[in-house]
């Protein structure tokens, strides 16, 4: 994996200094890494995508058990094996007939190459959204997370993430989260609300918060 150009003490003294808030969930762990250089083929991301889909409005825990019976550890097989399956095969992991539909679509345009997620790597964080959006499946949360996670940008924050939302309320002890309010919060971790957004996620998971 290649190494990220992010220094993380000079942007953990940033955040601290922004929002002292966040001292409590980054303590000493270190997500930088997380941020590398590293480049996807389009098959990858075409399975992030994917991955994403499967996990829409699913706790992270019944989307990794469909994901991995969906998975066979080789991108390409994977793609393959999604553009054939049948409504049978999907009800037996468990997804919905939408989202069949959904992956389908994008493995088999993916493999006859209609679709090239590797563009993405020049366009701006705005305009990877609205160009994803048109995808059939794939929403604000969806393309946010592949932002996040494929494209490793720093400074994408999901308002539609529930998971984020609840650690927001938690950390700030806000029972009541209005827009306003929310966009004050985030606005003070510009340009590292992907960071912030690792360690929120990490603090709920870990019951920090």
């Amino acid at each position: 994996m290649a190494k990220s150009n992010l220094n993380f003490d000079k942007i953990k003294k940033y955040l601290f200094e922004k929002d002292p808030k966040l001292i409590r969930i980054i303590l000493d762990k270190n997500c930088i890494f997380f941020f590398d250089q590293t480049k996807f083929s389009n098959i990858t991301l075409s399975l992030h995508i994917c991955e994403s889909i499967v996990g829409q409005q699913l706790s992270v825990k019944s989307a990794k058990s469909i994901w991995k019976k969906i998975y066979l550890k080789n991108n390409k097989n994977t793609l393959k094996t999604i553009s054939k399956f049948s409504i049978n095969d999907y009800k037996k992991i468990g997804l919905s007939r939408s989202k069949i539909s959904f992956i389908q679509d994008i493995a088999r345009n993916t493999l006859n190459k209609k679709i090239n997620f590797n563009k993405y790597y020049y366009m701006a964080d705005d305009q990877i959204i609205e160009d994803l959006i048109k995808i059939r499946g794939i929403g604000s949360w969806t393309a946010e997370m592949f932002l996040i996670f494929s494209m490793r940008r720093i400074n994408v924050f999901s308002k539609k993430d529930n998971g984020l939302i609840s650690a927001i309320k938690k950390l700030y002890k806000i029972n009541n989260l209005n827009e306003n309010r929310l966009n004050l919060i985030i606005k003070r971790w510009e340009p590292y609300k992907s960071i912030v957004s690792i360690y929120l996620w990490r603090a709920l998971d870990s019951k920090i918060i």
